[in-house]
């Protein structure tokens, strides 16, 4: 590989100086300075090391603050700065290229740095920019929360809606786990779940109360009111009692207020009570 610079750096050597000749009487001093300009890079070029990374003869830019810069959806891009640097160009111009970054699109784009010095060396760099969605969407729950029902009734969703700062509208996307039983009293919670798409997930709970506020139901047997004649016992008709919820629920009797052997009217009083306290 060095043989072969060599080579090609003789070559061009040869070719400037022989048609530097034989053009010296048509060009112009300014001319010949323009040709020695355009063949010296070349040349440089050549002599310098494959693994180094930038001309030794171009600018140096360092850049100022991180790389890759990464910007969240929704904020305004902030130009972070570089430093540019020169052997010989001490107020050395720094061009910077954002023409092809869109900070309303996620995504990865490329901000370009260059500055050319007098010699016609140019140095480029580039930062990486990368517009990202790190903002979990929002639900918003229609309706009550805690949302109170009855005991054995049905289950009517109030609703919901779901919103994203970049995807906007997503309430398509919600995902809704219930799991109420609404024969059995207690708390249930029904859960809401959206993801955006940068992979934000958000979860919203709406708490309901199954509840029993209903009495249990009691239906007496025979007459009422029931005629007793003076002297003969009482004979308990009975009575049958029913519970939205129970299925067992005690029948208490009271008797006490009756007396079989005075004449007057009595009340028998049927007393029945559920595991929720309701009774009647």
């Amino acid at each position: 590989m060095r043989v072969i610079k060599s080579l090609l750096i003789s070559i061009l050597l040869f070719f400037t100086i022989v048609y530097g000749k034989e053009q010296s009487t048509t060009l112009t001093d300014s001319q010949k300075q323009e040709r020695i300009k355009k063949i010296i890079p070349i040349i440089t070029t050549l002599l310098l090391d494959d693994n180094n990374q930038q001309n030794e003869l171009s600018p140096k830019i360092v850049l100022k603050g991180s790389n890759p810069q990464i910007i969240e959806y929704g904020n305004n891009y902030v130009e972070l700065g570089a430093t540019v640097s020169d052997n010989k160009d001490k107020n050395i111009k720094l061009n910077i290229d954002t023409s092809n970054l869109n900070i309303n699109k996620l995504g990865v784009y490329k901000v370009i740095y260059s500055a050319t010095n007098s010699l016609g060396y140019t140095t480029k760099v580039k930062r990486v920019v990368k517009v990202v969605d790190t903002t979990p969407p929002t639900i918003t729950l229609k309706g009550d929360n805690p949302l109170t029902l009855e005991i054995n009734t049905t289950y009517q969703e109030p609703g919901f809606s779901a919103n994203d700062n970049y995807d906007k509208d997503i309430t398509n996307r919600v995902t809704i786990i219930n799991n109420i039983d609404t024969t059995n009293v207690g708390y249930y919670n029904i859960i809401y779940k959206v993801s955006d798409s940068s992979g934000n997930e958000v979860e919203e709970i709406r708490v309901v109360k199954v509840k029993d506020s209903k009495a249990p139901t009691i239906t007496l047997k025979g007459d009422n009111p029931q005629i007793i004649e003076y002297g003969n016992s009482y004979i308990e008709l009975g009575a049958t009692v029913s519970d939205n919820q129970d299925s067992n629920v005690t029948l208490n009797i009271d008797t006490s207020n009756l007396n079989i052997n005075k004449l007057g009217v009595y009340e028998v009083i049927y007393i029945a009570t559920n595991t929720q306290g309701h009774k009647i």
